[in-house]
């Protein structure tokens, strides 16, 4: 007999993938060697999902079936679909960044690869076609034209996105339009996850070029100063965007939550409440130096501008981190989604703290490190 819930949508399951809905749920996860997939891997293998997963290098894990390929080869994510069998592709693959030497990285990867994914996920027959479960950032809704500053107006799953403050931004929500309309034409099944910023312990941490945060630079003290913004914006425990990744691809009904819209985190942070709460957790003292926000978006121009043409560097002040800081107060009600998922969230100061152990024990290795090299070298010296 058919599972309640399934066997009578469009795009139901067919009866041989159903037999494994309430046990191993087969599952494609694309971007799984990233921050947010790592934490999703985890979660899938704990609960015994059997678990597929595209990759370019090195598997993630030794207990996941491994296809090589990328998502910038719809064959590749074709063929993986294919191998894997999968009840659900969950998307997580993406382009984290304030600046890139090339920019067409955003539109290569958070654009086209989910075009392609969706073309991939189009040529599956009816009775095979797998959900999709997209990722992408609370950004991509850029300004919600008459909401997000207040309680009063914080927008929800249903706002229409606005226009975004970075190329970043752009780009995801570029991708998640795709999505959008696939779900709304029935093209595709499935639902899109709309993160806040993810804190936790990750090794990107220590490249202060994949520090979006600039977490690092508080800890040891190199950030000179900081904007002026009384802006606030909202956090999640990376192990928390994770959980709700999952709950919302292993939902017992994915007809009744076709075209869903998910709004995921609560942790919310006035700019100088973030900075605070970082003070006190590592005992950095903050940047007392505050620059007024028009200042910081001359000097990013200037600088992002000097680095797209001759450094070719990442600048300390990247022009999209500057605008998105100093763009002001971005409030969503999750409200919906948090009832949804049945989800309880972690207070984010033990994100933030923990992420900050991270750092402080990576420094400290570090300098032991050197110490020890140190060490050898004298002793090098002496004996000659």
């Amino acid at each position: 007999p058919d599972i309640p819930g399934f066997g009578n949508s469009r795009f139901g399951l067919s009866r041989a993938r159903q037999s494994r809905v309430l046990g191993s749920m087969h599952v494609l996860v694309l971007g799984s060697t990233g921050f947010v997939g790592q934490q999703v891997l985890s979660i899938l293998l704990e609960r015994q999902y059997t678990v597929w997963c595209l990759v370019r290098t090195e598997p993630p894990s030794a207990s996941v079936h491994v296809i090589r390929g990328s998502v910038e080869s719809q064959s590749d994510i074709a063929a993986a679909i294919g191998d894997s069998c999968c009840d659900v592709v969950i998307n997580l693959a993406g382009v984290y960044a304030w600046w890139l030497p090339d920019p067409q990285r955003f539109e290569a990867i958070n654009v086209q690869g989910v075009a392609n994914i969706l073309g991939a996920i189009a040529q599956c027959s009816i009775d095979t076609r797998p959900r999709l479960v997209h990722v992408s950032t609370v950004l991509a809704y850029g300004r919600p034209q008459g909401r997000g500053l207040t309680d009063a107006t914080a927008f929800d799953e249903d706002a229409a996105p606005g226009p975004t403050t970075s190329r970043y931004a752009a780009s995801k929500q570029a991708g998640d339009d795709l999505v959008r309309t696939a779900l709304a034409s029935g093209a595709a099944s499935g639902c899109i996850c709309f993160l806040a910023c993810c804190v936790g312990a990750d090794p990107k941490l220590m490249a202060r070029e994949c520090d979006v945060m600039r977490i690092r630079d508080l800890v040891d003290g190199s950030l000179p100063a900081v904007i002026s913004s009384g802006a606030t914006f909202t956090y999640v425990y990376v192990k928390d965007a994770a959980e709700a990744i999952v709950r919302a691809s292993a939902m017992h009904d994915p007809a009744a939550a076709d075209g869903a819209c998910y709004l995921i985190g609560e942790g919310r942070l006035r700019t100088s409440e973030y900075y605070a709460m970082i003070e006190e957790l590592c005992g950095t003292p903050r940047p007392r130096r505050e620059v007024p926000a028009w200042l910081a978006m001359l000097g990013a121009r200037i600088l992002t501008r000097y680095a797209d043409q001759v450094t070719r560097q990442m600048p300390t002040a990247p022009l999209d981190l500057v605008r998105t800081a100093s763009s002001g107060t971005l409030l969503f009600d999750a409200g919906r989604t948090t009832a949804a998922l049945g989800m309880k969230y972690t207070p984010i100061r033990t994100a933030f703290a923990e992420a900050i152990d991270y750092i402080t024990d990576a420094m400290t290795g570090s300098e032991a490190m050197a110490e020890q090299a140190a060490e050898r070298e004298a002793l090098v010296d002496k004996e000659m």
